[in-house]
């Protein structure tokens, strides 16, 4: 097994396990993997958006900023013509703007912003 191929399966792993925690009300655990799924870049969706969730249901807009700037990060590294890039990077620049309206910002700021630590809960989306 190639070792792309091999941290691709640990990071869904932990998507799976992730939305678990969820739903057994273990959010900061679900958060901790989610946020390791961030820092390696992982190309899908799940754990940049049930974060931000999690965050907006903490009340914690400056991570909510956060973590979409990194969804726009990972997804415009993509190579042009990879399947999710253009549908996701057009919504999380979207949602990013939106998010940063709300604090008061910029819609083009560059800023990051402390804020404390947050919790997920599940909607019931399947993570890739």
């Amino acid at each position: 097994m190639s070792e792309e191929r091999e941290r691709a399966e640990q990071q869904t792993a932990r998507n799976v396990a992730g939305l678990e925690h969820e739903q057994r009300g273990e959010i900061d655990a679900a958060i901790a993997l989610y946020e390791q799924n961030l820092a390696e870049g992982f190309a899908g969706d799940w754990p940049y958006s049930r974060l931000v969730l999690i965050y907006s249901r903490r009340g914690q807009p400056q991570e909510v900023v956060r973590v979409l700037e990194r969804a726009v990060a990972v997804f415009a590294a993509l190579p042009r013509r990879h399947p999710l890039r253009t549908a996701r990077l057009r919504v999380f620049r979207r949602r990013l703007r939106e998010a940063r309206r709300a604090l008061g910002l910029p819609a083009t700021a560059r800023r990051r912003l402390a804020a404390p630590d947050a919790q997920p809960e599940a909607d019931g989306h399947v993570p890739h």
